[in-house]
């Protein structure tokens, strides 16, 4: 998430949306959303969107990339269906509904099996 924040030369506080990787498994939510508080810290809008689609497998990257785009196309961040009862113990805010607002920076977390992991960052034009 620092890299590619860093070869788009913004901020943290610059994204507006980031939609997690979000397995659904407590060590999992609980180690990703530690990394993301650590780099955002607290008030970014957070959403899975496996609860809408399943895990895909090899395609989730891209399809969770795709629901980032269209975040800033549509201005709507997806709620994380089937997140509640959210646990207390992680530290990001999670969006349980969806959110019409503007996003200029999404990021998606793509968290593959076997370590490869990458962070994408898209803006808007």
């Amino acid at each position: 998430m620092r890299a590619a924040l860093q070869d788009a030369g913004l901020a943290p506080e610059e994204v507006d949306y980031l939609n997690a990787h979000g397995t659904g498994t407590l060590q999992n939510d609980a180690a990703e959303s530690r990394a993301l508080h650590e780099v955002f810290g607290s008030g970014l809008a957070v959403s899975s969107t496996k609860g809408l689609t399943g895990h895909t497998l090899g395609a989730c990257g891209a399809l969770e990339a795709a629901f980032a785009v269209l975040s800033i196309v549509h201005g709507q961040l997806p709620g994380s269906a089937g997140a509640l009862p959210l646990d207390p113990t992680l530290p990001i805010d999670v969006l349980t509904e969806s959110l019409q607002r503007p996003v200029r920076h999404a990021m998606s977390n793509a968290l593959a099996f076997g370590g490869n992991n990458i962070s994408l960052l898209l803006a808007s034009t």
